[in-house]
């Protein structure tokens, strides 16, 4: 969508001398990307089933990458790539989306899926309207979701106060990243992520590797 919403910048800045630029193109590709991407979830040409066709391929290529189908797996999602991976396999169960004409494969459902790991995460933006919040189901017992946020990041949320099921889901990992709401974009660059992140997933490894 990054095309798009340059294009629609453009046309904006040629007709128009708009202040604060900057933050005006952070609102645009956060808040643009959201919101075309829920639009109309059901038609297989919409952009929720493009992004998730593209999940679809790239976890068919992994499976063609893995020595074995024991291998764990391990996602790490930014800002509303949590929101988006979350989707994915949310309709795998009740067979909506592109699984509406698809059976998926064990591939498909991630059940190696040993540890998530989101940064950014804005999944309260998308149901804090909703009476019943529900996570996703934990494809096995070791299973371990962490989420990282910064509380000065004002699109960046725990998860765990979103309902009991969440509560058990989730590991809420509070870091600072930066002290205004740019902090959103760093989390990438700073230590209090990268750290522990990389020792969550290298433990991960020994323990499957036994190395």
């Amino acid at each position: 969508m990054q095309g798009q919403q340059e294009e629609t910048l453009e046309r904006m800045n040629d007709v128009h001398r708009l202040g604060w630029d900057k933050l005006r193109a952070f609102f645009i590709y956060a808040f643009s990307d959201a919101t075309t991407y829920h639009l109309f979830p059901e038609k297989s040409d919409s952009v929720y089933q493009e992004v998730h066709r593209i999940i679809k391929h790239g976890v068919e290529n992994l499976q063609q990458q893995l020595e074995s189908p024991d291998n764990p797996i391990v996602i790490i999602a930014q800002s509303l790539g949590a929101q988006v991976i979350s989707n994915y396999i949310w309709d795998i169960k009740p067979r909506k989306g592109i699984w509406q004409t698809e059976a998926p494969s064990d591939i498909h459902q991630l059940k190696n899926l040993k540890l998530m790991i989101t940064t950014g995460c804005n999944i309260p933006l998308f149901v804090a309207g909703l009476k019943k919040i529900t996570p996703i189901d934990k494809p096995h017992d070791d299973f371990r979701w962490l989420n990282f946020f910064d509380e000065d990041d004002v699109l960046g949320w725990p998860l765990k106060p979103l309902s009991e099921g969440y509560r058990k889901l989730v590991e809420d990992r509070p870091i600072q990243a930066g002290p205004t709401p740019f902090s959103h974009a760093r989390y990438w660059s700073d230590r209090d992520f990268i750290n522990p992140a990389a020792i969550q997933i290298e433990d991960l490894y020994k323990q499957h590797f036994n190395e």
